[in-house]
């Protein structure tokens, strides 16, 4: 008898890539997986998220990006020993006068 076998997680894509952030402001970040059959699932609510420089920028849970201070950090999303990541450049505000 033939058991049958759910996908596994093979890759995890990170978006937005690349991005720049103005410091004091949020951002959604999104984690979508690539499974084994072929599907892709967004995979953001299930991921555990780091940024490999939370004086710059923190990330929730949920994938909300918060920057703090200027300078460039690298967001990481993990699922199942599985990772995928982004650089992100947080800048500094600029105000806009009338």
């Amino acid at each position: 008898m033939l058991q049958s076998q759910l996908p596994t997680l093979s890759s995890i894509k990170v978006a937005p890539y690349g991005q720049r952030v103005a410091t004091g402001t949020s951002q959604q970040f999104t984690a979508t997986g690539s499974f084994s059959d072929g599907s892709i699932k967004d995979i953001t609510n299930q991921v555990s998220w780091t940024s490999s420089n939370t004086s710059v920028a923190t990330i929730s849970s949920t994938g909300i990006l918060t920057a703090i201070h200027h300078g460039s950090t690298t967001i990481t999303a993990v699922l199942n020993g599985i990772s995928g990541s982004t650089n992100l450049t947080a800048t500094e505000g600029i105000a806009c006068l009338p």
